[in-house]
């Protein structure tokens, strides 16, 4: 692999496997009152499941062409999606593109076109654990990809595939 490309790819998985971190850390820190988890956690989610999707969707909207504000938030955000995809799509990543984009565009359509646009869905008993589920499976992924990059043997191996059936039972 290519320094340049590997180097990359430490900084990102280690990034967001921090970001995750933090993003459940504020979940748990605000778990007593279900209703405050969303404004807590909002900004970094954001962040981490939609990387710089935000900044072409801003161009987007500013340009010239007539583009509503939620059809770009809901529409440009989804389809131009993450990272991941743009990763599979140029061959930086072994992963399947089609797999990846729905994988990718499941998440972020929750993100933007569930919980931001229906203000109610954001203190539902959902959030909680949809948080959970989401931090503890990015952690564990971006961590797997970190540490198999720096060549380091981790536990996180087995926690990935094993975390599969958890999710199959949950």
């Amino acid at each position: 692999m290519n320094p340049i490309v590997r180097g990359y790819l430490i900084l990102y998985n280690l990034s967001l496997s921090l970001g995750w971190a933090y993003v459940l850390y504020l979940a748990i820190e605000r778990r007593a009152d279900h209703t405050k988890i969303w404004a807590a956690v909002e900004i970094p989610l954001k962040i981490c499941q939609t990387a710089a999707v935000m900044e072409v969707c801003d161009f987007v909207k500013n340009s010239t062409l007539k583009i509503s504000t939620l059809t770009c938030n809901c529409f440009l955000k989804s389809i131009f999606s993450t990272f991941q995809i743009l990763h599979a799509a140029i061959g930086i990543v072994k992963s399947n593109v089609l797999l990846t984009f729905f994988q990718v565009f499941s998440r972020v359509y929750v993100v933007w076109c569930v919980l931001e646009i229906s203000p109610p869905s954001t203190v539902s008993i959902g959030v909680p654990m949809l948080m959970f589920c989401w931090d503890i499976t990015e952690i564990i992924r971006y961590g797997y990809y970190f540490f198999n990059l720096i060549g380091l043997p981790s536990i996180l191996v087995w926690f990935r595939y094993r975390l599969t059936d958890f999710k199959i039972y949950f």
